[in-house]
């Protein structure tokens, strides 16, 4: 953004502050779609100077050296004014949260049974049973 150059974020959670109108200049995509990358700012190019030129002046305006002070003031007030989030909406991360872990706990056992069925069949005795 300091540079003048139209943001890409590459992120599946990255919460943006607040303050930029980010959706006037960021390109947001998810992490699975990285080998798609020049594909997808292939339409970009035509805006691309218009949206390095906003976000240089979201820069300016929110993030700046000149501006950081008083950014961390507002940013600790806007918290201050503001409710805690609903618990609905931890719910809602907590689940998606214990799913993902969920997944990634199967799937990690289910390569380690196909590792571990690999010398069954190829009838070599298993590196963990070799002391027995």
């Amino acid at each position: 953004m300091a540079a003048g150059v139209t943001p890409v974020l590459l992120s599946d959670d990255f919460a943006l502050p607040p303050g930029p109108a980010w959706d006037t200049f960021l390109i947001q995509m998810r992490e699975r779609y990285i080998a798609k990358l020049p594909k997808i700012l292939e339409p970009y190019l035509e805006s691309a100077a218009e949206r390095g030129r906003l976000a240089r002046q979201a820069f300016d305006k929110y993030f700046s050296i000149a501006r950081e002070f008083d950014r961390i003031v507002e940013l600790a007030a806007l918290s201050l004014r503001h409710a805690p989030p609903r618990e609905e909406y931890f719910r809602k991360r907590q689940a998606v949260m214990i799913r993902r872990l969920e997944w990634k706990r199967k799937a990690r056992a289910g390569s380690r049974a196909a590792v571990l069925k690999v010398p069954r069949t190829l009838r070599l005795k298993n590196p963990y049973l070799m002391n027995r």
